[in-house]
């Protein structure tokens, strides 16, 4: 469960706010994130004593860069956190009415599944980053390496503390990630050796102890989801990595693990309905149904099961009798 600094005049009711939800056994922590960026916002723009509706029109605004989904799940946050500081005296204005949820079809951004060449480039671009520590490329290097050869969710890496990662029986200890679900997961040699190598490395900050961060940002601090979306759109650049001109974002490297991992298995000949299941439970999702969701659209999918169709009515064809 993390938690998250609000440092505006709307500190405190938000404290609380957060505080009742989580007492009702949620995690809140995603939610606690976004109403954290909110109240950033609020001390960014001065807005230190009375909030009016103008000044959440103009919040809404700032918000235009983020997909249909996105702004949904902001305002479903900001909103009732906002509705509960008023009802306690805060000094805000009679909210504006919460805008209304984007059609279904609308709020779902297609994902970009990037090709191996695609994943190799943007890796390699990571070295060519120019931030202010120097050992901030190989984090980097080694935090996108790790989402796209492990399917994590850009918050669940970002969570991951030293003692999580077992070198001798290559396993990452995932902590109450989405859902609060906790898993272990068996990640591939390479991988673990480079993990290994990037916490092993001497110009990394000395955080060794099994609580501390894992992935640590040029601050020397936990690495956030902001820093690493920021410095993956800044690597997709320098590759040229782009889908309809836009870059990945670190939720599609999970895709892409999805889809590369299916893609595998029908180039083995193996049994992917059979093997579905497995790959739900590694990606911490609840039901098999949401892993579809994954794969629905990935081209390279559905060509080699075209493919892989087309092979069997062949053996079928041939086998009958003439």
């Amino acid at each position: 469960m993390r938690h998250y600094e609000f440092p505006s005049w709307l500190a405190d009711p938000f404290q609380r706010h957060v505080a009742l939800k989580r007492a009702g056994s949620r995690d809140f922590s995603t939610q606690a994130y976004l109403l954290s960026r909110f109240d950033r916002y609020l001390e960014a723009k001065g807005i230190s004593t009375h909030l009016t509706r103008a000044d959440l029109h103009d919040y809404l605004d700032s918000l235009r860069h983020l997909s249909p989904r996105g702004r949904d799940n902001v305002v479903c946050v900001v909103w009732p956190a906002l509705a509960f500081a008023r009802r306690h005296g805060a000094a805000i204005e009679s909210l504006p009415e919460r805008p209304r949820p984007a059609p279904a079809t609308a709020r779902l951004r297609e994902p970009f599944v990037l090709s191996l060449s695609q994943v190799e480039r943007l890796l390699a671009a990571t070295h060519r980053l120019a931030p202010k520590r120097p050992y901030a490329p190989r984090t980097y290097a080694t935090f996108f390496g790790l989402l796209y050869t492990t399917g994590l969710r850009v918050g669940e890496a970002c969570t991951l503390d030293v003692g999580d990662f077992d070198r001798r029986d290559a396993t990452l200890l995932v902590r109450a990630g989405k859902f609060r679900k906790t898993r272990l997961l068996p990640i591939p040699t390479s991988t673990a050796l480079a993990l290994g190598r990037y916490l092993d490395d001497p110009i990394r900050p000395a955080l060794t102890a099994d609580e501390t961060p894992c992935f640590v940002s040029s601050g020397r601090r936990r690495l956030t989801r902001e820093a690493a979306r920021h410095m993956l759109r800044k690597a997709a650049i320098l590759a040229d990595v782009k889908d309809a001109g836009r870059p990945p974002r670190p939720h599609d490297l999970r895709h892409t693990f999805a889809v590369h991992r299916v893609l595998t298995w029908y180039r083995e000949g193996r049994d992917v309905n059979a093997l579905l299941p497995v790959l739900s439970t590694y990606l911490g999702h609840v039901r098999p149904s949401h892993t579809y969701t994954y794969l629905r659209s990935a081209e390279l999918l559905i060509n080699e099961a075209a493919q892989r169709f087309e092979r069997s009515a062949d053996l079928a064809l041939e086998a009958r009798p003439t």
